[in-house]
């Protein structure tokens, strides 16, 4: 981890992340709802409404794979979701020597297969008890920038970037964190304004510096190295 760094709020402004507000087009794998850049919205099979744990699609279509990888996600069953995004790979794989390019749904999976890890990772990371309990929060917090900053489906990012808010203000990071709230607030329905605006308040009250961040730090630009083991996953 880089050295931490406490920003006075002056230099707030200057220190913000990037952030994405592009929503993914996962059409090119057969996902109801995502952007289609204009094209005709195709009619793809919704994914499965749940999954078996070790449900795996063996030898099936990358849309299978990935839209089942989905269903695992969402039910918390994380080695198997991983397992579904290695399928899908192998599909599109295969795909590729017939000539197809693979590289859309190539760079999707890949993106989902890195939030899975690292969401396995902040899962392990949770139960570190004892002397390292600091240190693990500090690095549950510098994963779950990285984890909210990818471009994933709308409801799986907002989940991501709730991640990132909570485990980022547990360790006193308050200016990233009200970033985070802001744009969630800018998307929320007005049912969870109020929730979003609270939590902003907290954060200003709190104090706009970060007491754990790098200031040189660029979370979409995260190298997977960086969780051991190291994440194996090709473009």
């Amino acid at each position: 981890m880089g050295q931490a760094a406490t920003l006075p709020q002056s230099q707030v402004q200057a220190a913000q992340f990037p952030v994405s507000t592009q929503p993914l087009d996962l059409s090119v794998l057969g996902v109801p709802g995502s952007v289609t850049s204009g094209k005709p919205p195709a009619r793809p099979t919704s994914p499965p409404a749940s999954v078996r744990p070790g449900q795996v699609p063996r030898g099936a279509a990358a849309s299978v794979c990935f839209k089942t990888g989905l269903a695992h996600l969402e039910q918390n069953q994380l080695p198997d979701a991983l397992s579904c995004f290695d399928e899908g790979f192998l599909a599109l794989a295969k795909d590729q020597s017939r000539g197809a390019d693979i590289k859309a749904q190539a760079t999707i999976c890949a993106q989902y297969k890195i939030a899975v890890t690292l969401l396995q990772e902040i899962g392990r990371l949770q139960r570190v008890q004892g002397p390292s309990a600091i240190s693990a929060k500090d690095e549950m917090a510098r994963l779950s920038r990285h984890l909210g900053s990818l471009p994933l489906l709308a409801k799986h990012r907002i989940n991501c970037i709730r991640t990132a808010i909570k485990r980022n203000m547990e360790v006193q990071n308050y200016a990233y964190s009200k970033q985070m709230l802001d744009l969630l607030l800018s998307k929320a329905p007005p049912s969870k304004q109020d929730e979003l605006r609270s939590l902003i308040d907290m954060c200003v009250q709190r104090g706009l510096s970060n007491k754990s961040i790098d200031p040189l730090e660029d979370p979409s630009q995260f190298c997977c190295c960086h969780i051991k083991p190291p994440v194996n996953y090709w473009i």
